[in-house]
Formats: structure tokens, sequence, C-alpha cells
């Protein structure tokens, strides 16, 4: 019910199944920000093999820095094949929110834009383009996207949440 003090859901695999406990606890009520850290790839074939990284967008590259943008979790996840070395690796232009729209450009084009809302339900689809927009629903206590792309690598964007005030009891 409550995760007092956690701020951070760090998984090493990507499922179905680790999205919707993530889907779970933000739609309880938790600002928890998401990472994917690696394993040891030992037997794995090399379409098997995933390596996930964290772009963090920081006013610097100091320590303090990184901190601040962690703790604000502005920084997003990229999962990507060994394999894909070859493509352009996905990169997030631009990211803001006005209001309740959410705007983003990112390169290159994805395969797929999905927007998810309230209890990991899908929102919104955007194919075949670069850039999307997304209007926050009102009965939505956050928004999260996720963006693959025909390589196979996959974006996790950090949260867009709804608070009336902040709680820093269920944060």
């Amino acid at each position: 019910r409550f995760l007092s003090g956690y701020q951070l859901f760090e998984l090493t695999e990507l499922s179905k199944e680790s999205l919707r406990g993530w889907d779970w606890v933000l739609s309880h009520g938790h600002r928890i920000y998401f990472i994917l850290s690696n394993l040891d790839f030992t037997g794995l074939k090399l379409d098997e093999q995933i390596i996930h990284t964290v772009h963090f967008f920081a006013g610097s590259f100091t320590g303090q820095s990184m901190l601040d943008a962690f703790n604000a979790g502005s920084f997003y996840t990229l999962s990507r094949p060994v394999g894909a070395s070859d493509s352009l690796s996905p990169d997030l232009i631009s990211l803001s929110c006005v209001a309740d729209t959410l705007r983003l450009h990112i390169v290159p084009v994805p395969r797929q834009i999905r927007f998810i809302g309230q209890d990991g339900n899908l929102r919104q689809v955007v194919e075949g383009s670069n850039q999307a927009m997304y209007v926050v629903q009102a009965h939505d206590t956050y928004s999260r996207t996720e963006i693959s792309f025909e390589d196979h690598s996959l974006m996790l964007l950090n949260p867009l949440t709804r608070e009336s005030e902040p709680d820093e009891e269920r944060q």
C-alpha cells in the first residue's frame, strides 16, 4: 500500500509483467521512476542480448547535477539489442509538458509511440511519425510513454504524475 522512501523501480529485464508492476505502483499514487540494469549475457544468443542505458537530462557532468536530474526523474531508459549497433541510436530530441499536453520529438522515426495511463491502459498510439502529442486525461493520475523502433529498441520515458497536493509519504 505505501512505498515510503522508494523513488526507483529497478529491473534487470523487460517484460509485460514488469511494466504491469510499474503501472500498479503508479496507479496507486506513487511517483516511482523506472530504470533497467544489465545482466551477464553468458549463454545468450546475440539476438537475445539487450543493453539497457540510462540517458540523463543534466546541466553538467558533475555528480550533483546528475543526482539532481535523477531525483527529478529527468532521465529515460533505452533498451537496445546488441545486434542493432548498425542502426541509428534512438534519441529524444525534445520533450515538453504544457498544462495537460505532452509533446515529444524523437529520431529516428519510431515504429510506434504508446501513451499509457491509469491502471496500465493504452490511451493513444502514434505510428509513422517522429513527433507526437498527448493530452493527459482528467481521470489519470499518471501518463507514461513507451517508444518502440524497427531495430527492436525500446525507449521508456518516466511518467508525468498528477498530484492535487504533494504527499511525501506516498512518493
